[in-house]
């Protein structure tokens, strides 16, 4: 069992970054088997990005100066998250577990998106994104949110490059 934190991030959220990238705050680096590689240029980091059919996101990366990676789960959908809640948060990606909390995000993320990052030093969790296919995430509720991680090994890749460009 690894223990990561989830944060309430709205600084780094870049949920709609096409839009925020009018502002120069956000540069596409590469697009990648699905997945979109951001430059902030604000943070100086680079991430990746994704968004399924319903309209949910998925962001990656590391933290400005390089020692924290995270990862975010939003979704416009109906939700009973209140902002600021903290709860309970389990991970599994592959054959490994991790825990910790979740401090919900709400109201203040761009489109209406709702949900929370988690940020960890774990080197073995960032290991596990881009070499397993699927992250489950169990919060303090009776739902379960699974993300689909295919190509996240050539996104991360393509996120290394993007941040040796800083």
């Amino acid at each position: 069992m690894r223990n990561v934190k989830l944060l309430a991030a709205a600084t780094i959220l870049a949920v709609g970054a096409s839009a925020a990238s009018a502002q120069n705050q956000f540069e596409m680096f590469a697009e990648v088997e699905g997945w979109k590689v951001w430059k902030d240029n604000e943070k100086g980091s680079c991430f990746i990005e994704r968004r399924d059919e319903a309209g949910s996101v998925v962001q990656m990366g590391l933290t400005a100066d390089k020692t924290l990676g995270y990862v975010g789960a939003f979704t416009q959908a109906e939700t009973d998250i209140k902002d600021g809640e903290i709860q309970e948060i389990q991970i599994i990606v592959g054959d490994h577990y991790y825990k910790g909390e979740s401090e919900s995000m709400r109201g203040n993320l761009s489109n209406g998106y709702t949900g929370g990052y988690f940020m960890s030093p774990s080197a073995q969790l960032l290991e596990d994104i881009a070499k397993q296919y699927v992250m489950t995430i169990f919060p303090e509720t009776d739902y379960a949110l699974e993300i689909n991680l295919d190509g996240t090994l050539k996104a991360t890749e393509s996120a290394h490059e993007c941040n040796q460009t800083f």
